[in-house]
């Protein structure tokens, strides 16, 4: 991942300070029960810095997070602790070694896919 998103990873958090995470996971899980579907392992693609992976681990679900930049993980890690597993990995590539039941891509994740092949 470029320098880029080692700078943007300083200040994403108050770039994205009006974003109501725990409203954002509510509604999630809220969609997930319309559909009587019960979350225990998420993967959160794209997780940035993690805050919407820390809301679901508030409600005791496991998460995986998987996010390209190094720099941005860095920062869920110290949000998350020991709470999740973040892998650094590009979307397109990802490899989990095992398989979840459940995935979110919240906010501008699919932005940064450029290559639609």
């Amino acid at each position: 991942m470029n320098q880029n998103y080692k700078d943007f990873s300083l200040v994403y958090d108050e770039l994205m300070s009006d974003v109501d995470y725990k409203k954002l996971c509510a509604l999630a899980l809220k969609l997930c029960k319309k559909h009587n579907h019960t979350p225990r392992l998420v993967l959160d693609a794209g997780c940035g810095t993690g805050s919407f992976a820390l809301e679901l681990t508030k409600k005791g679900i496991d998460v995986i997070g998987v996010d390209a930049s190094f720099d941005m993980l860095s920062v869920a890690r110290e949000k998350l602790g020991a709470s999740a597993t973040l892998i650094c990995q590009t979307l397109q590539d990802l490899d989990l070694y095992g398989t979840i039941d459940t995935c979110f891509c919240m906010l501008d994740t699919f932005n940064h896919i450029t290559d639609y092949d």
